[in-house]
């Protein structure tokens, strides 16, 4: 097997392009059983629950994260190629020497009603919450905007953009808009509103 090609035993895996060196304490779930049997991971003031980075990888290995009924939500397995296969699994077959398409991240929307949510938890609790999702290495968010400034996250889901919707979504509490002035098309009247200011403009 040449050094561009790899074979990968796939059950459901996440391949990460690039190690983690940052320190790190992982925290797992801190089940919580609700209606019919359901488990959540409850986070609060002082606790949330993080995903083990993926790490350095060889050849030849990969990583799944896993959930299940049993409460288990985004756990870190080793997987390492075997010579024998299970009937049944799939073999997928990276070529390493050819990019189809660049991706440049995930991400998240800061719509209305996630800064009305936020807003009313303790500030503890809403920086676990963002670090959850973006992590803290000191550096911004890198919005749509701006996607050449890269945005490494050590924490949580490693959500790399932020977007910012225009005006009322179907997560506000009303309607509104920008530029409510028919044929106003120099946009003179248009202005941010309240919600933007109180739950979106950082």
């Amino acid at each position: 097997m040449s050094s561009s090609r790899q074979q990968v035993l796939l059950l459901i895996a996440f391949f990460c392009l690039s190690s983690v060196t940052a320190q790190f304490t992982y925290q797992p779930c801190a089940a919580r059983t609700v209606g019919n049997k359901r488990i959540v991971c409850v986070c609060n003031a002082t606790y949330c629950d993080n995903i083990e980075p993926v790490g350095e990888l060889r050849p030849g290995q990969a990583v799944l994260y896993y959930s299940n009924e049993a409460g288990r939500r985004l756990e870190k397995s080793n997987l390492r190629q075997t010579a024998n296969r299970p009937d049944g699994s799939l073999l997928l077959t990276l070529n390493l020497s050819t990019t189809y398409q660049k991706m440049l991240g995930f991400g998240g929307a800061f719509t209305d009603s996630t800064g009305i949510n936020l807003q009313t938890l303790p500030k503890s609790m809403q920086d676990n919450i963002l670090e959850g999702y973006y992590g803290d290495t000191g550096r911004h968010i890198n919005f749509l905007a701006s996607p050449n400034n890269g945005y490494c996250s050590y924490l949580g889901l490693q959500y790399t953009f932020g977007r910012v919707p225009m005006a009322s979504t179907d997560f506000s509490t009303h309607e509104y808009s920008y530029a409510d002035v028919p044929g106003d098309f120099g946009l003179a009247n248009f202005s941010l509103t309240v919600e933007d200011y109180q739950y979106k403009v950082f």
